[in-house]
């Protein structure tokens, strides 16, 4: 588990540890890489990456968590705001972190990346209540569960594409995804 830090300066000090993590997983396997190697290149000794982090694992937990956290999209539900153009900022914001897309699927860690995209969403980083008021707390985590992990897949296959289709373009199709039923025509009734 990674820590929760107090001050703007080891809030620094812990990222800057994160995107160290990045570019050495841009150079070389995650497997490779150490803690030893990872505090090397950054000048710290080792005592300072436990200060921050657990393991090495917590490591790129934090930079994909703490990337979230950088998003704007999906927040309390504003007048104006749409669909399309929420998806749209999911869409340019993944192009922009392609760095991250990059190592992980390089590694073979990309269901990682979904994985904290969900843990992300059901935490209080989304005001479920606001969008799913009329649904109950445990029906609201499965639904968001279910749309954020096929969002995420769509966002992985897209950057395996190279990115072929634009992010509206891409946010067109996730919102016809959106709004279909999952198997038309059948039977919903249990």
């Amino acid at each position: 588990m990674y820590k929760l830090c107090k001050t703007e300066q080891s809030s620094r000090r812990q990222r800057e540890l994160e995107l160290a993590l990045l570019d050495m997983m841009k150079k070389e396997p995650y497997q490779d890489i150490t803690v030893s190697s990872l505090c090397e290149i950054k000048g710290v000794p080792r005592k300072a990456f436990y200060r921050y982090f657990d393991h090495k694992d917590d490591a790129l937990d934090a930079l994909i968590d703490h990337t979230l956290m950088e998003t704007e999209f999906f927040g309390s539900p504003v007048k104006g705001r749409t669909l399309l153009g929420e998806f749209d900022k999911i869409y340019v914001f993944w192009k922009r972190n392609a760095s991250l897309l990059d190592v992980l699927a390089k590694n073979g860690m990309s269901s990682k990346l979904v994985e904290r995209c969900v843990l992300y969403s059901i935490s209080s980083a989304i005001p479920l209540d606001k969008y799913l008021s009329s649904e109950p707390k445990q029906m609201q985590e499965h639904i968001v569960k279910f749309a954020i992990s096929g969002l995420m897949y769509s966002v992985i296959n897209w950057h395996k594409s190279g990115f072929r289709e634009t992010p509206r373009e891409m946010a067109n199709i996730a919102v016809r995804l959106f709004n279909l039923p999952l198997f038309p025509g059948a039977e919903t009734k249990m």
